[in-house]
């Protein structure tokens, strides 16, 4: 399952990459905005990828209200990517990784990255080799 922020123009082209790289390696996953996931069952699901992105000029955080839920990573394998400003990326990172600690997640892969001055090459790079390292 992969889960990110929410559908929103800055964030739809991350997620467009996410979605071509999972093709691209011939992987079969749902997408669920935050907003939704608590909506979802994710005991089916062995690992959970999630995508957060800090939001200018907003403090709202999808997935962190759904890491604060009462979903039930115990024992799932989890990988984290976080992009935002490089003002904000390092909290906000922390924050989830620390959600990810409280619901006994095993974080396998965790990564942020400050985005503004990168390319669309780059940043389609950066998800490419953030997928590659799922295994």
């Amino acid at each position: 399952m992969f889960v990110y922020e929410e559908k929103n123009e800055l964030i739809d082209f991350w997620v467009e990459q996410f979605k071509t790289a999972f093709i691209n390696q011939n992987r079969s996953v749902e997408y669920v905005a935050g907003a939704d996931a608590t909506k979802k069952n994710i005991e089916s699901y062995s690992s959970v990828v999630i995508y957060g992105a800090v939001q200018a000029f907003t403090f709202k955080g999808p997935v962190r209200d759904w890491l604060k839920s009462d979903v039930n990573l115990a024992g799932k394998k989890v990988h984290l990517m976080v992009t935002a400003s490089r003002w904000f990326a390092s909290d906000y990172f922390k924050q989830l990784k620390k959600l990810l600690t409280k619901k006994n997640a095993e974080t396998i892969n965790a990564v942020s990255a400050a985005t503004p001055k990168m390319s669309n090459t780059e940043k389609t790079t950066f998800v490419n080799n953030f997928i590659k390292n799922i295994p």
